[in-house]
């Protein structure tokens, strides 16, 4: 029996409503796993980058046990106001206050520890472009994506845009990843890569900040556009010509 994608999400307060609730998890369900289901599901936005979907995934389980963490619309940015004090760092969540969410602004606070800003006051409405807009996600509107679980992956945002949004925090059956090639750099000294991922004319964009690869390093190129080629473990883009190409599905 295959078993079904698990799923974080903010639903409903204590009474089976939308506000005036008790701040905090009354029942241990107003933000929950569950298993996935069909909302049905408008689009699916899938982080570009493994790191964003591991960490993702796990911040939302964390969020989830946290018994600080109610439901309430009213009081909806409460739970982005606790994290800032504790600074963002997952490790403090036990000292969170009693606060409140609903299911996007949950989001945007999940988004938020991986470094990932978008409005606070996010709705479920408009969070499609500002995920769009971050250049961390893929939007995914193929009905074998959004109708089933079984080509979910952890990390993936499932988006109703009138009603609800929700996380999967673990894979589906049919899971892949978006890999072309192992590669290992070649270059005698240390290769740098811009975190950007936007490339003009074959060429990287100057922004965000560098890391650099050593020498013999293997790495996963998930996209190429010309002479470059995506990371898929790392953030960047590296030039070609400084990497071997390694086994196909040498994973």
């Amino acid at each position: 029996m295959t078993m079904a994608v698990r799923i974080v999400h903010a639903s409903k307060d204590e009474y089976g409503n939308y506000s005036r609730g008790i701040a905090g998890d009354q029942t241990g369900q107003e933000v929950c796993q569950r298993n996935w289901y069909d909302r049905p599901w408008d689009v699916v936005a899938r982080p570009k980058y493994d790191y964003i979907a591991r960490y993702t995934a796990t911040v939302a389980a964390i969020l989830a046990a946290s018994p600080a963490i109610g439901y309430d619309q009213g009081d909806r940015l409460s739970l982005y106001k606790a994290c800032s004090l504790i600074k963002w760092d997952i490790n403090r969540i036990n000292e969170l206050t009693p606060c409140e969410c609903d299911c996007s602004s949950f989001i945007a606070v999940v988004l938020q520890f991986a470094g990932i800003e978008i409005p606070s006051n996010v709705w479920t409405g408009n969070l499609e472009y500002y995920l769009s807009l971050s250049g961390f996600y893929t939007l995914i509107y193929e009905q074998e994506v959004r109708k089933s679980d079984r080509r979910l992956r952890a990390g993936d945002i499932l988006i109703n845009r009138v009603h609800h949004v929700a996380i999967a925090i673990t894979n589906g059956s049919e899971a892949t990843l978006d890999v072309m090639y192992t590669a290992f750099v070649n270059v005698s000294s240390f290769l740098q890569v811009r975190t950007s991922p936007e490339i003009n004319n074959n060429e990287y964009k100057i922004g965000g900040h560098s890391i650099r690869l050593p020498p013999g390093l293997r790495v996963i190129i998930c996209e190429e556009s010309g002479e470059w080629g995506r990371l898929y473990d790392l953030p960047g883009w590296v030039n070609l010509k400084y990497l071997t190409r390694g086994k196909i599905n040498g994973l």
